[in-house]
């Protein structure tokens, strides 16, 4: 969901609709204007990124399979730092 900023009331602007299991989404972050979905990856036993929306153009991307390399034991959340571009 996009938000209005104008005025002093965040109003909804836009939303995307996408037909993913919210129970398999482990996480999510913004790069670039792309909202990005984390889920387990069972066959290498780790995490993946497995989905992509263009929150400009709206285009979705729901098949992807980029993995994760989780150096921690158990990592519980990741963040996108635009300064340095990296997870």
């Amino acid at each position: 969901m996009k938000l209005s900023t104008e005025g002093p009331l965040l109003r909804p602007e836009y939303m995307w609709e996408t037909s993913l299991d919210p129970a398999t989404v482990a996480d999510t972050f913004v790069a670039c204007g792309v909202l990005y979905g984390i889920e387990r990856d069972r066959r290498r036993k780790g995490l993946k990124v497995s989905f992509a929306v263009d929150l400009y153009d709206g285009r979705i991307a729901d098949q992807l399979d980029i993995p994760i390399v989780n150096v921690y034991k158990r990592m519980t959340m990741v963040n996108y730092n635009p300064r340095l571009p990296v997870l």
